[in-house]
């Protein structure tokens, strides 16, 4: 596993492969999270969150819920 740390005197973020380091080549470091990049694939999974097109809309007829066509 690689982790990300920081140079706390520059802006510099490096890759290192071990977990709990407070200095890399004797300069002092924080460790960094980044945001991971994935995809959620599947029919399940909708890329706003909210689904789109003329079928997704609900409506209510009668007092039930039904999808519009």
């Amino acid at each position: 596993m690689t982790y990300e740390y920081k140079f706390t005197d520059t802006e510099e973020i490096v890759e290192a492969d071990s977990y709990g380091l407070t200095e890399i080549d004797g300069r002092p470091v924080k460790r960094v999270f980044s945001s991971t990049a994935f995809t959620l694939k599947g029919s399940g999974w909708h890329k706003s969150d909210y689904p789109s097109g003329k079928n997704t809309r609900l409506h209510v007829q009668d007092g039930l819920n039904y999808k519009g066509e």
